[in-house]
């Protein structure tokens, strides 16, 4: 790993124990990693139970206290755990142990092999995100080794069900009041350690389409429902036109993802089913997005004498936080320590348990993590060795940085 300076950064004296120490924190980041990977967690259906223990038993060997497995449904845990002092501050680091469905089929190696070959670590969930709570329970090794004693403390929460909204996850522990607050946090999604301080929202938006069925040889005495779908679908460049758009996080983004209808060849349809995927930029919200895809909906029905009823099937926030905040000026100090480039903020395509931490919770919080988002949800997904020895490095320098620590 040739990245950085062995000299220590200004804000940042406990680099060089860090990076003496690291060999070892790394092979056990590599380690955990590759057994997480074996364990399937795949949601839907949901169930990490195997993986949750795994994860508990490492972090009561580091000596955490307030150890606990909260587990809204059974199956479905979540590991809470605090690791450092009584002063100082309080960060949050915030992973998710559940992994999105594969088809084996698609895959040139076992997609839960968990194998270490060419550089890489392969399987579901090796960038989303299993490399990367890996790499948080590796750096309280990492800080153990080194001799590096927290000031404050590091609140650990392993999650489950990110992947389908967070109801069995971040989303119950703060709907059960678990969730805390604290100075920053981190969301340990995949940026290659870049440092993200927005990411989209998502609204899934319905749109049921209701005409009047007639025998397909005498169309004009029906009303064909696919039709008024389909002039829909045509009339949305003209609200794509007019959505915002920010500089870290681009344009806002609606995009038809399912449509159905019809029940037989020769009959003009009376329904038809669209779902739309819209991505909200932090200035907007589902409401929102909903009334203006209805107004849309409502000109072309009325063009085309096709009813067209909008509702909204889910919504996930999205989430921001101001770039003089400190956990976003630590986490920039220490990306460019560790790889020897001035640190980047960037924004994030893709709607995270962030938002729980930001619009519930009230913290500060930015998404800082190994590997590229563009191999999440991926066939043979992938995440380099060298990005789980960067982020434990990276991982303890911020917690060191962020909650205060003596030099060892």
């Amino acid at each position: 790993m040739r990245r950085g300076s062995n000299r220590p950064a200004p804000g940042l004296p406990w680099l060089p124990a860090l990076r003496q120490a690291l060999a070892p924190a790394a092979a056990t980041a590599v380690e955990l990693a590759h057994e997480l990977v074996r364990l399937p967690t795949v949601n839907p259906p949901g169930g990490n139970g195997e993986a949750a223990a795994l994860v508990a038993d490492r972090l009561a060997a580091l000596g955490c206290r307030d150890l606990e497995v909260v587990e809204p449904a059974p199956g479905r845990c979540n590991v809470l755990a605090t690791y450092g002092g009584e002063g100082g501050r309080s960060l949050i680091w915030n992973g998710h142990l559940d992994v999105v469905p594969v088809d084996e089929t698609r895959w040139t190696r076992p997609p839960f092999g968990g194998e270490v070959a060419d550089g890489r670590l392969w399987g579901r969930g090796a960038t989303d995100m299993k490399g990367s709570v890996a790499c948080a329970v590796a750096a309280l090794s990492l800080l153990d080794r080194a001799g590096v004693e927290l000031d404050g403390c590091i609140r650990l929460q392993i999650v489950d069900d990110e992947e389908t909204g967070g109801a069995f996850g971040t989303g119950h522990l703060a709907e059960a009041g678990r969730l805390g607050r604290a100075d920053g946090a981190i969301c340990g999604e995949a940026t290659g350690l870049d440092v993200c301080v927005a990411a989209k929202g998502l609204a899934w938006l319905e749109v049921r389409a209701r005409g009047r069925s007639a025998h397909a040889s005498q169309p004009a005495l029906g009303a064909n429902a696919i039709e008024g779908v389909a002039a829909l679908v045509a009339a949305l460049d003209e609200l794509r036109a007019r959505l915002p758009e920010s500089e870290l996080l681009g344009k806002a983004t609606i995009v038809p993802s399912i449509v159905g209808g019809g029940i037989k060849e020769n009959i003009v349809p009376d329904e038809c089913r669209l779902v739309l995927d819209r991505r909200l930029l932090p200035s907007e919200d589902a409401a929102h997005a909903r009334e203006e895809l209805a107004e849309l909906a409502s000109r072309v029905a009325q063009a085309g004498g096709v009813e067209l009823e909008v509702a909204e099937l889910s919504a996930w926030e999205p989430s921001e936080v101001p770039r003089e905040a400190a956990i976003v000026q630590t986490a920039l100090a220490v990306s460019e320590a560790v790889l020897g480039r001035p640190g980047r903020i960037v924004g994030l395509s893709g709607a995270t348990d962030a938002r729980f931490l930001v619009n519930r919770g009230g913290t500060p919080t930015i998404h800082f993590g190994p590997g590229s988002i563009a191999q999440a949800h991926t066939d043979d997904e992938w995440i380099e060795v060298e990005q789980l020895e960067l982020a434990t490095l990276a991982f303890a320098a911020t917690f060191a940085a962020f909650v205060g620590a003596a030099p060892p």
